[in-house]
């Protein structure tokens, strides 16, 4: 996917040639030898899902396309907490550090009635709450199914969790993210309640 421009929109005197010219075979097939003789890959047809090129168009095309259950995660990860407004100052929990984790502990029905709120705003299609956060627990998402206080709870680790939204805010780090102190609260045992 390439994004192109838009300065030839509505110019039918450019579109009429151009659409014969595409549904002719020999200029196809000439395109085809262009591409074969002139774009070098250095790869074969097998890593093609891991080693094709990565355009602005095709981030752009998979964050439309992403499920809504990760479009919602997204909505609501911030650097200071987990937000269910637009207001991002306005953190609804704020990130806390625990036995070296810097995480937020959410009641999985709480988090699914925020999530029904946006999908029924948006007019997505909401998943069943089961499908939902055997979803949003899968591996690599950074979110993890716990019980604290007799409660169903969902443990949502900052770093991985944003790891896992690169690939749907079109982010790409290598870099090792540091936390800053002054935006995270330490518990210690004693301190884990709601």
């Amino acid at each position: 996917m390439f994004e192109v421009s838009d300065s030839k929109t509505q110019n039918v005197e450019y579109f009429e040639p151009l659409q014969k010219s595409v549904a002719d075979d020999q200029t196809c097939a000439l395109f085809y030898k262009y591409f074969k003789e002139k774009v070098e890959i250095t790869y074969s047809k097998m890593e093609f899902q891991t080693k094709r090129p990565i355009t602005n168009a095709y981030k752009k095309a998979r964050s439309m396309n992403a499920k809504n259950y990760m479009k919602f995660i997204s909505h609501i990860v911030t650097d200071m907490g987990i937000c269910y407004t637009d207001d991002k100052d306005k953190v609804s929990e704020v990130w806390v550090k625990y036995k070296g984790d810097i995480s937020v502990c959410i009641k999985q029905k709480l988090l699914y009635s925020k999530y029904t709120e946006v999908c029924t705003n948006l007019k997505y299609t909401t998943y069943s709450f089961d499908k939902f956060i055997n979803n949003i627990t899968t591996a690599d998402t950074g979110i993890q199914e716990i019980i604290k206080n007799n409660t169903k709870c969902v443990k949502i680790d900052k770093f991985k969790v944003k790891k896992w939204l690169e690939y749907y805010r079109n982010e790409e780090s290598n870099e090792i993210e540091v936390y800053d102190e002054g935006l995270v609260e330490n518990l210690d045992d004693n301190d884990i309640g709601f």
